[in-house]
């Protein structure tokens, strides 16, 4: 489907690709993997022919078509949501609106061009069933659902909502296009847990081939089948998914090494020689023959040290008192004109102020070790910025307890940095003296070797910064840290060094992060900011996940929070113990259990009801289509006419009743699953 042929590729001087070959599948889902700067975004562009390489070319079907998601920058306005993500379905839209030209010509038409617009009329409704166009609209709707749109906001001007929203339309029209080729860079940057689980499950089911660029490692191994990894220049393919990878790749460094060093045991060899007899006479021809021989030998590059055999740890602070930090109360708002983007609050979108949540408690203990989550816009930089006193509440009180060391970091935090500083100076000025030594080593697993630690911070992008103020935490003595997706800026093996750091850590946490495989085995606590209160999972990462993954295959929205997930003091003492004894009941249990009996014995009759109306509509279909074979019909338009106008009310009744028996099916799957 796409080839690339001897692709080069240089900036500045410094090499990306040389003399690449490398060839994508029908059907093929490929993790694109590499260090940061290696040139992952770079090779989607010359894919997509937004790049020339300097010398080879990329080659694929001129039927073949490619669709690419770039990481930012996808601005999108003009249109209601809706109308929006169905633009990405334009031949559709086109034949629509040729269709109701024809129906109103029809109408006005006389006998003599009857025949020529009906012709036009049928081919144009036999391509647009081709297209599925019939169910298009309830496409568009479980798609832009499955990325965490609420149909309420179906309506909504697209350009109301924020960057990382805006990116979650660019990607719903691109799933909705369906190209032949998908391109996705970091496509689950701006996605929560409830949607990266729905991608997954779409992309796997996705019928045509797809390259994925991501530093969650748990996405990729869910939705690939093959790793083409960026080593010396050129792509290495390897089967499997990227934790089969890992150990492959692990082989292959292992091999680089002894191959170097093998070499650079012979050219020491052949050095010692030269320089042994390079002043006899008798030995010249061989000596010679020698130096020509290293001149020609192509030189292995060092092999790689990947830093995650580098270690880290906090260094160690006071025991702070047993409760770090209290919430009473405490309720957050904007007033629109000043408000963050908060697009995606169901509390309005043109509302004068935007509640983010209100009256919320909360204690943090030591040693708790939380992750707060929530879908984006439910307010959880606001309250990680509260929970670090950057932001005042609105109302409600924040209790910082006995002896804590809080230290907080945020996803736009350049402040904490000396822009006339150089990166090396920079992080010293908070190093002690005894790991000095160490500090090459720590910039370098945060992607700053070589000449990099010499450059100046001000010339740093924002992502070089993000990585920056992160590498100067691990320098700094705190027994309470807020991190506020503190992985979106490293790559798979500097979020390696980050969590061993964090496994060490002997205070207490609170991570904002989607983050599947940096969470699992880091936290005990799980809180999600759920409609503007904070429910609280006990337990570790995984085994939340997993509660998600029942409850998106049919246990209903109901059962999120009831008898699973405790008010996180949202509501008082007494409606936690409450919530756990009525979840303890046996009797409450048969209760849920008769009530989804009832439920589904109504959604069975349902069902067969809308079967039954199918089969009724299908039949004076098959009826009415009789009619437009036969010739004789057109010679009175009139009659013609009316033909077509029912045969298109037949259609769009059946089209109905056909998303209701899916919708009805879905259910009850889910509930038998």
């Amino acid at each position: 489907m796409l080839q690339l042929t001897d692709l080069s590729l240089a900036f500045g001087g410094q090499k990306l690709f040389h003399k690449l070959n490398w060839q994508l599948n029908r059907g093929d889902r490929v993790g694109l993997v590499g260090p940061n700067g290696a040139g992952k975004t770079s090779l989607f562009r010359l894919m997509m022919g937004q790049l020339e390489p300097d010398t080879g070319r990329v080659q694929h079907g001129r039927e073949i078509s490619l669709g690419y998601l770039p990481q930012e920058g996808a601005p999108i306005g003009g249109r209601s949501l809706f109308e929006e993500a169905r633009s990405a379905l334009p031949e559709l839209g086109a034949i629509q609106r040729e269709l109701a030209r024809l129906h109103a010509v029809l109408e006005t038409e006389d006998q003599t061009q009857t025949t020529d617009s009906l012709a036009r009329y049928g081919q144009l409704q036999h391509r647009f069933e081709e297209l599925g166009g019939w169910s298009a609209d309830a496409q568009v709707a479980k798609v832009l659902s499955g990325l965490g749109f609420h149909q309420e906001q179906f309506g909504w001007p697209s350009e109301v909502f924020s960057g990382g929203w805006q990116m979650r339309i660019a990607l719903a029209k691109l799933l909705l296009q369906g190209p032949d080729i998908l391109l996705l860079d970091e496509p689950t940057n701006h996605l929560d847990l409830d949607s990266v689980l729905w991608l997954e499950g779409y992309l796997c089911g996705y019928a045509g081939s797809v390259i994925i660029v991501s530093h969650d490692r748990r996405f990729l191994d869910r939705t690939v089948t093959r790793i083409a990894a960026i080593h010396r220049h050129s792509l290495s393919d390897y089967t499997g998914n990227y934790s089969a990878f890992e150990r492959q790749f692990a082989q292959t460094l292992e091999a680089d090494r002894k191959a170097y060093e093998e070499q650079q045991a012979e050219i020491e060899r052949i050095t010692r020689f030269i320089n042994t007899f390079r002043y006899n006479a008798r030995k010249a021809t061989q000596v010679q023959s020698r130096v020509k021989q290293l001149e020609k030998m192509a030189r292995l590059p060092a092999p790689q040290t990947p830093p995650s055999g580098v270690r880290f740890h906090f260094p160690r602070a006071p025991r702070s008192g047993r409760v770090v930090l209290e919430l009473k109360g405490v309720g957050k708002h904007y007033d629109k004109v000043a408000a963050p983007n908060h697009s995606s609050e169901k509390s309005g979108a043109f509302a004068s102020q935007v509640q983010v949540f209100n009256n919320l408690d909360l204690t943090i203990e030591r040693g708790d070790r939380i992750a707060l989550l929530g879908v984006n816009g439910a307010g959880k930089s606001t309250l990680s910025r509260l929970l670090a006193g950057t932001e005042a509440p609105s109302c409600g009180q924040r209790v910082l307890g006995y002896q804590v060391v809080l230290d907080f970091y945020a996803q736009q935090q350049t402040d904490k940095l000396t822009t006339d500083r150089s990166v090396y100076q920079e992080i010293a000025s908070r190093a002690a003296f005894d790991v000095v030594p160490q500090l090459r080593t720590l910039l370098g697993a945060f992607l700053f070797s070589g000449e990099a630690v010499d450059k100046p911070v001000t010339v740093l992008s924002g992502g070089e910064k993000s990585r920056l103020v992160l590498a100067k935490m691990l320098l700094q003595a705190s027994n309470f840290l807020i991190l506020d997706e503190p992985t979106n800026h490293l790559d798979l093996r500097t979020k390696e060094v980050l969590k061993q750091a964090l496994q060490q850590f002997s205070g207490t946490f609170v991570l904002v992060s989607h983050d599947r495989d940096f969470l699992d085995g880091l936290v005990t606590k799980v809180i999600e900011l759920q409609d503007g209160r904070l429910v609280s999972y006990p337990g570790s990462f995984e085994a939340f996940v997993a509660r998600k993954e029942r409850e998106a295959g049919g246990e209903g929205e109901s059962q999120k929070s009831k008898g699973q997930g405790q008010m996180a003091k949202t509501g008082g003492a007494e409606e936690v113990l409450s919530a756990v004894r009525q979840a303890k009941r046996g009797k409450a249990l048969q209760v849920r259990q008769k009530a989804a009996r009832a439920q589904r014995s109504r959604q069975e009759r349902r069902m067969a009801e809308t079967e039954r109306r199918i089969a009724e509509l299908e039949e004076q279909q098959r009826a009415v289509e009789a009619l437009m074979a036969d010739r004789s019909v057109y010679t009175a338009p009139q009659r013609a006419r009316e033909i077509a106008t029912e045969y298109d009310t037949l259609k769009r009744e059946l089209e109905e009743h056909y998303a209701s028996w899916s919708e009805l099916a879905e259910e009850l799957d889910g509930e038998t699953g």
